[in-house]
């Protein structure tokens, strides 16, 4: 009996054996090289393959925020096959968790995405069970973009410009075409975005809440009616952004250029009691919808038709 369960005991530990990942497999965008080799296009197929030495695995990245890294090998193109075999953290990982193990997920987790583009080093260990994941890239620094149907991709012209940490403005000069689809993209990365949580948006001069990584129900416009826009938009983050997070978006159609530093002044001076006068400088107690007039909040005098 006893030779028998010694057998049987050999047998798992063969199995056991047979069963290890010896190999791991990496796809992702054109622009990112793994260990000497430029990946394809996101080709699953053809893709970098990394085997485990002295323990772990270890990919030296260049120009990378996102890659798929999976212990399938596939011949064909079978993108369900290949998310099955996928191995990412099991939390995002933060500025806070680097050069430290953290622990692996998988198979069939997700996307493996870092903090910020740029030369990472990633090593997994041999079991799976912890990644280890270090750069000699600095920390950028932080930007927010406005993107929609106007343009998906990250333009200096919809850039938000820093106030403080948790504060940032973007001014619309020059009409926002109508459209029905906005973000706010961080660092230019999909990583991180949001969208609004009720559409269409409304330039009430009301803090709205854009949720994280959410498409919006409805249209998303920046005005009723999908009016074209100008004027500041007013963006306050978290402290620290973390999965799930949302973030406070504020529309002034009326204030077209904040000034760094006064911004708060100008936002109390708009919400200052209105004066109306009209155009031959009479004071108007009763000013009618529709008729143009001289109006004076604060120190801000501006020409506007009543409503």
């Amino acid at each position: 009996m006893n030779k028998i369960l010694s057998l049987m005991a050999c047998a798992l530990v063969g199995f056991s054996a047979s069963a290890e990942v010896t190999s791991l497999y990496v796809a992702g965008p054109s622009t990112t090289t793994v260990n000497g080799v430029t990946l394809g296009d996101w080709d699953i197929v053809n893709t970098v393959k990394v085997t485990v030495n002295r323990g772990k695995f270890t990919l030296n990245c260049e120009n990378m925020d996102l890659i798929a890294i999976s212990d399938k090998k596939l011949s064909v193109v079978s993108w369900g096959d290949w998310m099955t075999g996928l191995w990412a953290p099991a939390a995002s990982i933060t500025e806070n968790d680097l050069g430290k193990p953290v622990a692996l997920a998988g198979p069939g987790n997700a996307n493996f995405q870092v903090p910020w583009k740029g030369d990472w080093k990633i090593e997994i260990a041999q079991d799976l069970s912890t990644v280890t994941v270090t750069t000699t890239t600095p920390k950028p620094e932080t930007t927010y973009h406005l993107v929609g149907d106007f343009s998906w991709s990250p333009i200096d012209t919809y850039k938000f410009e820093k106030e403080t940490d948790t504060v940032y403005w973007l001014d619309i000069t020059e009409v926002l075409p109508s459209t029905k689809n906005l973000n706010i993209m961080r660092n230019s990365s999909w990583n991180e975005w949001w969208a609004p949580a009720v559409a269409p948006i409304v330039a009430s001069e009301s803090a709205a809440e854009w949720k994280w990584q959410t498409n919006h129900s409805g249209d998303a416009q920046a005005v009723p009616d999908g009016s074209n826009y100008t004027g500041t938009i007013r963006l306050e983050t978290p402290a620290e952004i973390t999965t799930g997070c949302s973030v406070q978006v504020t529309f002034y159609p009326t204030i077209r250029e904040h000034q760094s530093g006064v911004a708060d002044a100008l936002v109390e001076e708009h919400n200052a009691p209105a004066e109306y006068f009209n155009l031959q400088g009479v004071k108007i107690t009763a000013p009618q919808n529709g008729q143009l007039y001289i109006v004076r909040r604060g120190a801000s005098v501006s020409k506007e038709i009543a409503k």
